[in-house]
């Protein structure tokens, strides 16, 4: 008989469930273990927020951006809004966070301009506590590989208060 020996791949099959079973395991023991360390404060994220650099595996203030968040701060305080503050960064020439980061964009076209800001980008950094020395974590959430990542509601975020040097003080935030 030809189908004598023929198991249907159920060995594979097999092979392949404890694979799949052995490697989310192993996910979830890796983030387990990073929200351990979030949650003590001894996890710093690869990227840090504009106006600090990490440094020793601390966040230190990054002058020269500290001061455009500074300016910011000051501009919304005299009662601008985020397009008048985009508007005066452009005056000021200050580069756009990505490229003072020196980070690559893609872009459709060579020709754009590094010093026009988003709104989006002025509201991200006047509603972020960061800048007063709250560290922030566990945003958002990519559910799955190579998944777009999801913003987590606030109460499940994890947040460190002085964790870090203010740029900005509690009262002008």
């Amino acid at each position: 008989d030809k189908n004598k020996n023929n198991t249907g791949g159920i060995p594979v099959t097999i092979q392949f469930l404890k694979n799949e079973y052995y490697s989310r395991d192993l996910s979830e023991k890796s983030k387990s273990a990073k929200y351990s360390k979030m949650e003590k404060g001894e996890y710093i994220q690869k990227n840090c927020c504009y106006g600090y650099k990490k440094e020793d595996n601390t966040l230190k203030i990054d002058e020269p951006a500290a001061n455009t968040v500074r300016l910011i701060f000051q501009l919304a305080l005299q009662g601008n809004n985020y397009t008048q503050i985009v508007k005066e960064l452009y005056n000021k020439k200050i580069v756009i966070p990505e490229i003072y980061k020196g980070e690559k964009r893609r872009r459709k076209t060579e020709c754009y301009n590094p010093y026009i800001w988003s709104t989006t980008t002025v509201k991200g950094i006047l509603v972020n506590e960061q800048y007063i020395g709250t560290y922030v974590m566990r945003k958002s959430i990519i559910k799955e590989v190579g998944g777009k990542s999801i913003k987590r509601e606030e109460k499940d975020w994890i947040k460190i208060s002085n964790y870090h040097e203010a740029i900005i003080e509690k009262e002008v935030f």
